[in-house]
């Protein structure tokens, strides 16, 4: 089994709380998957656009994933939440290795 993470973020754009309802579903979905997770608590992220630092409050759960097969199922879930937390991109690590997972309709940084 190896640790895999997943950052979801506190407030939207705006600076409005996502709804409760929003993480329970999330949660569920997680908790099916890897069989459990751990809300590890707040955490806060920073990243860099037009040379402005912008800090972010975000959850940080953890999961434990018995296959390498189950990445795969991950990166639909980062990808499922980008639409459900209205995220350009989520952060994941899977065995200590970064991802940065991009909404399905975004175009790789490389592309724009």
């Amino acid at each position: 089994m190896f640790q895999a993470f997943i950052l979801i973020p506190v407030l939207d754009n705006d600076g409005n709380p996502f709804r409760r309802q929003d993480y329970d579903e999330f949660e569920v979905e997680l908790a099916e998957f890897a069989g459990g997770f751990t809300l590890r608590g707040q955490v806060t992220g920073g990243w860099v656009d037009t040379e402005r630092l912008y800090r972010e409050p975000m959850f940080e759960y953890e999961l434990g994933l018995d296959s390498l097969r189950k990445v795969a199922g991950l990166v639909q879930i980062a990808e499922a939440a980008c639409g459900r937390f209205r995220q350009l991109a989520i952060f994941i690590r899977v065995a200590g290795i970064p991802e940065i997972i991009e909404s399905p309709g975004v175009r790789p940084a490389s592309q724009h």
